[in-house]
């Protein structure tokens, strides 16, 4: 189906020029208390606690992983029911009290000890908190990522919606500094890829779905530009289907050629959303939801 919008309304491009500043997951609270608050512990544990004020918290005694633990407020992600990111927003998104989105991740991606130190910060009831990625660990063997996500539909009051609004990418600039990894890399089931490159997915995290949309065909060259517009994605825009977010990551991976950690990032990513084949204004509301 032609999704290609008859007009476009350009967002402010999203940008990344810092290591260990691309959100893991977002999370919101929705519970009883006046207060809560999120914690992400040296071992990237995420704690959970709410109260009637910031001096009487306690631990979210309605969620805890493993199942186990549940009444413990603490999903330990050094454990198989919580080592990935797609278990973690599965899990919490069955709880009453938060809700969770991921942001420059894949679902299959490892979370033990993967997120940055997050000291005790409030949850406005209804705001999201980022969690952020660690640039230092390996978000699969041998396999460095970082990157953005253009979200195409945040209400989490009802996320199976298809509400025909999608989101749509027209350029991808990125220079990044590291050694290449060479042999097999990893394959995320639509086969592996080496090197270090950019993958386009539109994924559906509600309904378990990804699907790559575009992947740049030569490795990229440590510390140099790489620019790709719709002439490299066949003359036309990158466009996912009504309720999915497109997720632009730069990934280096290899089994051999020792592949090291991205650094020096400039990551710039230009687009567009549409809602019913008809554009609308989003630069507000993207730059608060990538």
């Amino acid at each position: 189906m032609d999704q290609t919008p008859q007009e476009k309304i350009l967002f402010t491009p999203i940008q990344i020029t810092a290591v260990n500043t691309d959100p893991a997951m977002y999370v919101s609270y929705f519970g009883p208390q006046v207060y809560a608050e999120v914690v992400v512990d040296a071992g990237g544990d995420i704690e959970f606690e709410h109260g009637a004020s910031s001096s009487a918290e306690v631990a979210d005694d309605s969620l805890g992983l493993p199942i186990a633990d549940e009444t413990t407020g603490i999903i330990d992600v050094s454990d198989a029911e919580a080592n990935t990111y797609g278990e973690i927003f599965d899990y919490i998104n069955t709880k009453a009290n938060w809700q969770c989105r991921l942001g420059a991740v894949r679902r299959a991606d490892i979370s033990n000890d993967s997120m940055l130190l997050k000291a005790e910060t409030e949850c406005v009831r209804g705001t999201e908190v980022s969690l952020l990625r660690d640039g230092d660990t390996a978000t699969q063997t041998v396999t460095w990522t970082m990157g953005v996500r253009l979200t195409a539909n945040k209400a989490f009051q009802s996320p199976w919606l298809e509400s025909g609004e999608c989101v749509g990418i027209d350029a991808i600039q990125a220079t990044v500094t590291f050694t290449v990894g060479t042999g097999t890399g990893y394959d995320d089931g639509e086969g592996a890829l080496n090197g270090c490159r950019i993958i386009v997915y539109a994924v559906n995290d509600y309904k378990g779905t990804q699907r790559r949309l575009y992947y740049s065909p030569t490795t990229l060259t440590s510390n140099t530009l790489k620019s790709l517009t719709t002439t490299d994605f066949g003359g036309q825009s990158l466009i996912g289907n009504p309720g999915e977010d497109l997720l632009v990551l730069v990934q280096n991976s290899g089994s051999t050629g020792v592949p090291t950690k991205l650094t020096a990032p400039t990551i710039f990513v230009s687009g567009f959303r549409v809602l019913g084949g008809a554009s609308r204004p989003v630069k507000e509301y993207c730059l608060s939801n990538m």
